[in-house]
Formats: C-alpha cells, structure tokens, sequence
C-alpha cells in the first residue's frame, strides 16, 4: 500500500475506474485534467504487449502468467490470477504500473512514463525510447509444463546504447529471465563521471500484503538475490535470508555476465521520488544498496554501471515465489539438425551446467528425471521411441529416435519434465556444431542406399562392421533364383518403416568391366523385374518373381533404384552364374562312340596330336576348360588307360578347344563325368566361400566346379606309333646265328613318345598279326616264320622264333 494511504488508493480507484469504463462522472477540472492525462498516456503509445504462459497462473501448478510490452512495463499473475506487481489490477501498457527498464544515457533517463502519486507524474528526461519492439513469444500459446517460451525485445536509444533482451520463461518456475546483450556505439559520451546505467525497478505487491522487508543474500549457486518478502508479524525478523514459512519472494537475482553494480529493496516511492534512502534512478549516484529492515509497502530495483563503450552480455531473474534454484540448469536434446523420413537418433541429457554442449562432468547421474521430445508444430506428426526418457542413476544420457510422417520444419523441446531445470531446454546440433533447437526434416523416402543378398541370412551391417559380408552365391544358368533386398538408412542399418508401393526396380548387371563404374552408372542390365515394399517388410524383401538367368557370367552385380527418390543401391557382393556342364567331342578322334570296334577309322597313332573340344553352348562363356586324368577310362578289357595330355584354349563363344591332345595308349578312352571341368569360372565366389568346393550341391550353395556331367564317347581309334624289335642271336656264345637256325625276337608296340601301349593286346583283340620282315634287305636269303599272330601280343610284347636261310650254301673260306 502506497504512502499518501486512502486519498491514494481512492485516486487509484478512480483513474482504474474511468480508464476501464470510460468516463462518466467528472468532478472537478482538475480531475478531469488528470483522468485525460491518463488516457493520454496509455493510449497514444501504441505499445505491444506479449503474454508468456497465457493459460497459467491460476494455481499452484501452472506457473506465472507474464505480460511484458515493448515499453519495458510488465505484470506477473500467480496462484489465482491475482497481480503481483502494484498496480495487481492492470496489464501493461498503463500509465498505473510502477515499473519498468531505464537507460541513463549521457546524463539523460529514458524509459516508461507513469503517474506515482496524485499530482506527480514520473516522467524520464529524455522520454521514452526511441525505438522499440518486441516479438511473439516461441512457441506459441498454451504452453505446457517444461517448455520455454522466448520473446525478444528491443529498445534503445536514438545515436546511443541499444538494448535487446530475450525474456525467457520455462513453466512452470516461479522467474523469467533476462538475457540481456547492452551496445553503446563507438563515440558515444560516456566516461566514469558520465556512465550508462541499466536499472530495472519494480513496485512489489507480494502475493497481496503490498508490503513488506528488504532481503539481500548468496544464493545456492553464489549469486545475489534482492527482494521483498511478507513477514509473518508486522516486523521484520531478517534482511540476509528468507525466514522460514514464507511462501512468496518478489526479487531480481543475478544468473550469468555481470554482478549487479548497486539495488535496493526500500520504499517503493524511493526510486521516483527523492528521499532519504538514495535509491532514486534519476539522481547522480549509484542507488545507494539500502536493504530496509522496516516493515512497509516496498520495491526493488537493480542497476548496472558502464563506463565504456562496447557490447556487453549479462542476465538476471525476476522472481515472483519461490527463490529456490532448481537442480539442474537444462535438458539438453542434441540432433542431426536435419533428416529424412527415416528414424533419426537423438541423445537426451540433463546438464547443471550453462555450457551448451554440456561437459561431460556436468551430465547428471543422479536421482530420477522422466519426460518426452515435444516437436513444434506438432504436425506432421513426429514419432518418439521410446515415447518417453528416463535420466540419472540408472542412466546419465538417453536415446531416442524421431521418424518424420513427412517433411516439416520443427523446435525440440521437452514436455513432462517430472523435474524442470533452471534454464529449459537446450539443444546441440551435431551436424553443424551449433547451438540450436531447429529441426528440419525432409520429404525423402527412410532410404539411402540398397543392397542384395541371399535369403535367410542374418543382414550385416557394413558401415559399422566394414569387415563383415552379406553375400550372394553362385547360381547356374537356366534355374530360378531368388534373393533378399534390403533398404538402407545412411547410418547402414535398415530402413524398417521404408515403404515403396512403386517405381523401385532390381536389375542384374554385367559386372566384368574394369574399372567398375558408380552405382548409378551402369546400363544395359541382363535382367530386371520390378518390387514394392510395405510396412509389414520392415525394409527387407525376397524377390517377388524368379531370376533366370540364360547365358554364363564371370561377374554379376545386382542393383537396385528407386527412382521416387532418385537413390541407387547396388550389392556389396558379386556373384557368378555358370553353366551346368560340358559338351565333349572330337572331330578326328571319333572313329567309334562305343569304343569296340578294332577296325574303325580314322586311326591315330598313340602320342600323335588330336583335337578335343569342351562347349558349353553359352556364348558369355570364356573360362578355361581343364582335363583330370584320374577320370579317364580305357575300352573294355583294356590292360591299362593311357595318360591324356595336352590343354584347351581360353573358351571363346561357349566353346575351349585345344589341338594337341595326346594319348599314350592304343584303342580308346573315354571321360568319366567331371573328367572335363571348370574350376575357375567361380572364383568371384569360391574365393569367399560363396560356393562348395567341387562339383556337388551343399545346403543353399551349389559346387564352384563343373564338368562334363556324365561320361562322354569314346575317343579313338589309337594304333602303335611303331614297333620296336629286340633279336637275341641263335648261338649265344658267338653273337651270330647259322642260317635256317631260329632266333628270338621280341616286338614292342609303342606310342610316339618311346613308352609301351600295353592296349596293344590280343584280349581285347586291338593287335594284329604282323609280317616280320629283313631291314637290311639281304638279297640272298629270307625270312621263314615271319608272321607274328595277333594272338601273340599280351600287354604291347609278342614273341617270335623266325630264322634266315640263305639261298643257297655258301662256301667255307
């Protein structure tokens, strides 16, 4: 209650009363005069007023309701909607309300005008300021316990010191705050006999008393507080503390920048009218730090000294209740900043320090704090798993991931806080180092990349694991394959919520080429077919149809694209297709399929070139055919198979040939299955385990190897190369033979390499009978017992006993 006591109040009332309801009884000019003035002055300003906490302060649950215009004027509402700073019955802008921001500037005062006493008018000298505005509060009304609504408010002075302050309130704690930026240009008359001064002042109503004792303490952080409390009695037990049971503290306290120059917490009128306790914001000294201790109606004021030009950063709170600090200073949400429409991971911490992003010492690990991500606006819906957090002993930090509904534009914060922190939310945006709550999100399908592979194996993710595979196996030419694509997000993992209901294709492609070329580069593919993706495939899907794939591939690469968002993925595997078997034939070594007959043609000598030739009948395929000698088999009642040597050329249009094939034996051979085969052609894969070693299907993989797949024709007809004669003389003491005497010989049928076709046999009736006959040609005599049986051949080696008789006897010397 102001002094000057009822003649006041009753010309309060009577302004109140012809302000609100317009005038309808004037009594005197004088009166008139006055109620004109102030009318005047509430009206011709044009201020904007802001509200934080539009629907609070009318319990004590939902924090102060706040008014603030452009003027620097401001009224608190708490527990029923009742006003706590003097005039409780009027909002700003009105010339009623005792309090507001000064700049003292250049010996001048600036600020709000306002009528202090019947008769007296408080009117700064150098008027209002001269630029003013203050901004909506973000986000928008109602607002919800642990958000943070902020205004930005500007004002200053014309050529001199420039003011912006962010008002911050985070419901529902019982203080905004002032974040305060103070420029005084460059030039500007400033000095220390000549200082700026920043004072806010403030007529205290006190939850309704009007009157009370000045307070100045340290508080739990080290900082000032200055204010007025109600006492329990009409006395004033303390000035450095709050006693207790007080429920209600009107006061300012320092938070961060710069301690308060000089305050008081005195009379109320102490600060416009000039008095003895020197608090008076027009005088030239500094307030003068008077602390009543006497119960009566007061108010509080601040001020900060400058003395040089310059920018300075400083902030306090105004408080209105309680004046304990929570116990953290801010929930820290830190964020990509940006992301498409797949999940998104967030990291949610508490910090009790104002240091953004908060160091690690500071990260909370204590007690129990529970709440949710609030996005603003709300639509397009954002989804939070889990739907809320939970911080301290359990854990000092939480994830969350947010998955967009579509694209949208957004500020993260936090609602259902089940503990408010001193300074509300504050994020970190990890992308761009920065300090910022703005959140974007864009219309991009939840995927950035694809890969293929085989179904029913557990996906790797190969951002996180580089060293791990997901693999595609070797398939054969002509047989149905299918296989798994799986939809990315950019961290690697998969895109579960990636939907695609067109417009996504899977293509098959030559992958041969060097040097390979981007995902999105390659053309031509051999195969496609197209794939659409639903909620329920969680971002993995088997091929809806069967690949077939006609011809042989060294190398395949499967691709996939998605052309609704312009993204290509191509496999982190290759894969061969290779043909199932071998065709093999000779075209000069086919006398008889069966390999029977001992008289069919052509005949080979054995050791002598031939031709065979391995086709696949797949143009695309160019791999290199090998022999393996332990899968030939000879004709029938053969004493041994020969050894086939030689090698095909490199395949070309499907078919390996190779021109100097040799067969050490006599007759025929023929290849078992596999006895012709590839091993090679697979090496994409059989390096990585992606086939089985050999020819034979195992599990879900098919053999890297193949051959012929069954036993070919006979290949022959072979014959000796030639006969090799050992004679063993008919008298073995005189190296000579008489005429008419018999003598051994022994013929050997052998292979153009010297070595014994022991095929040449009589059991499997491939000898012959043979004529012996005289290599000198002696022409005086002549064999007798020349012909040699066919019969008498066994394994290559037939034994006869002809003799030479001369014609006639010759005579003795």
């Amino acid at each position: 209650m102001h002094w000057l006591s009822k003649q006041i109040i009753s010309f309060k009332l009577r302004i109140i009363n012809i302000v609100d309801y317009v005038l309808s009884t004037i009594t005197n000019l004088q009166l008139a005069g006055i109620v004109l003035f102030a009318l005047f002055a509430s009206n011709s300003a044009n201020a904007t007023t802001v509200e934080f906490n539009s629907s609070g302060g009318s319990s004590t649950t939902n924090g102060l309701h706040f008014y603030i215009d452009d003027s620097t004027q401001l009224q608190v509402k708490r527990l029923n909607n009742s006003g706590q700073v003097y005039d409780p019955a009027l909002t700003p802008p009105n010339s009623q309300l005792d309090n507001g921001i000064y700049l003292r500037a250049n010996t001048k005062l600036y600020g709000p005008t306002h009528n202090v006493v019947n008769g007296f008018t408080f009117a700064p000298s150098g008027g209002a300021f001269t630029s003013r505005s203050i901004t909506a509060v973000s986000p928008v009304n109602p607002a919800t316990s642990g958000d943070q609504q902020i205004a930005t408010h500007q004002f200053g002075v014309t050529s001199g010191p420039q003011v912006t302050i962010n008002w911050k309130y985070t419901i529902p704690f019982d203080f905004i705050t002032a974040e305060v930026t103070l420029v005084i240009p460059s030039g500007y008359a400033i000095s220390a006999s000549n200082p700026v001064r920043y004072y806010h002042v403030a007529d205290t109503f006190l939850g309704g008393s009007d009157s009370g004792c000045g307070v100045k303490f340290t508080d739990s952080n080290g900082k000032t507080v200055i204010g007025t409390y109600p006492p329990l009695t009409s006395t004033c037990p303390s000035t450095t503390s709050v006693p207790t049971g007080i429920s209600v503290v009107e006061s300012f306290r320092e938070r961060s920048g710069l301690s308060f120059s000089s305050y008081c917490a005195t009379s109320w009128s102490s600060f416009w009218i000039s008095d003895a306790n020197s608090c008076l914001i027009t005088q030239n000294a500094n307030l003068s730090n008077d602390i009543t201790n006497t119960y009566e109606d007061t108010g509080i004021g601040i001020q900060y000294n400058f003395t040089s030009a310059g920018t300075y950063t400083f902030s306090y709170d105004f408080v209105v209740g309680s004046t304990i600090v929570p116990a953290y200073d801010h929930l820290e949400i830190r964020h990509p900043g940006t992301a498409t429409l797949c999940p998104a991971t967030l990291t949610v911490l508490a910090c009790t320090s104002t240091t953004v992003p908060c160091p690690a010492a500071n990260i909370v690990n204590t007690g129990t704090l529970t709440g949710s991500i609030k996005n603003t606006p709300a639509a397009p819906a954002l989804t939070q798993t889990p739907s809320s957090f939970t911080l301290g002993s359990t854990a000092s930090t939480a994830t969350v991931t947010l998955q967009g509904s579509g694209a949208g534009a957004y500020v993260l914060s936090a609602t259902g806080l089940s503990s408010t922190p001193l300074n509300g939310t504050k994020c970190w945006n990890t992308t761009t180092s920065t300090s910022s709550c703005a959140y974007v999100v864009t219309n991009t399908a939840c995927v950035s990349n694809f890969d293929c592979m085989e179904t029913g194996i557990t996906y790797n993710n190969l951002t996180t694991s580089p060293s791990a595979r997901n693999p595609l196996y070797t398939k054969l030419t002509g047989t149905n394959f299918k296989f798994d694509v799986v939809a990315l997000q950019s961290s690697g993992a998969t895109a579960t919520s990636y939907t695609a209901s067109s417009g996504v294709t899977v293509e098959l492609f030559d992958d041969s080429t060097s040097p390979q070329p981007s995902c999105s580069a390659y053309t031509s593919p051999i195969a496609s077919q197209a794939i659409t993706f639903v909620t329920g495939d969680s971002g993995r899907k088997t091929l809806p149809a069967n690949f077939t794939i006609a011809n042989a591939y060294k190398k395949l690469r499967c691709r996939v694209k998605d052309t609704n968002v312009s993204v290509y993925g191509c496999s982190s595997d290759n894969f061969a297709v290779r043909p199932t078997s071998f065709t093999v034939s000779s075209s000069n070594a086919n006398a008889d399929a069966t390999g029977a007959s001992t008289t069919a043609t052509p005949r080979l000598a054995a050791g002598s070139n031939f031709v065979l030739t391995a086709s696949t009948g797949l143009t695309n395929y160019n791999g290199t055919a090998s022999i393996d000698n332990t899968k030939l088999t000879a004709h029938t009642s053969a004493v041994q198979t020969g050894t086939l040597t030689g090698n095909f050329s490199v395949a070309s249009a499907g078919t390996a040939t190779g021109a100097a094939f040799k067969y050490s034996e006599v007759g025929y051979f023929k290849f078992n299955a596999n006895g012709v085969y590839d091993d090679s052609f697979t090496a994409i894969d059989s390096t990585v385990g992606d086939c089985v070693s050999g020819f034979t299907a195992s599990g879900n993989k098919f053999g890297c190897s193949f051959g012929n797949s069954a036993a070919t024709n006979y290949f022959g007809r072979f014959i000796p190369d030639h006969f090799d004669t050992i004679v063993i003389q008919g008298c073995s003491t005189g190296a000579f033979t008489y005429s008419a005497q018999p003598f051994n010989t022994q013929i050997t049928a052998r292979h153009s390499g010297g070595g014994r076709t022991q095929n040449y046999d009589s059991a499997a009736s491939f000898s012959k009978n043979l004529v012996l006959s005289d290599a000198n040609a002696v022409a005086t005599g002549s064999l007798a017992s020349a012909t040699v049986a066919a019969s008498a051949f066994s394994a290559g080696i037939a034994n006869a006993t002809p003799s030479f008789n001369f014609n006639t006897a010759k005579t003795a010397p």
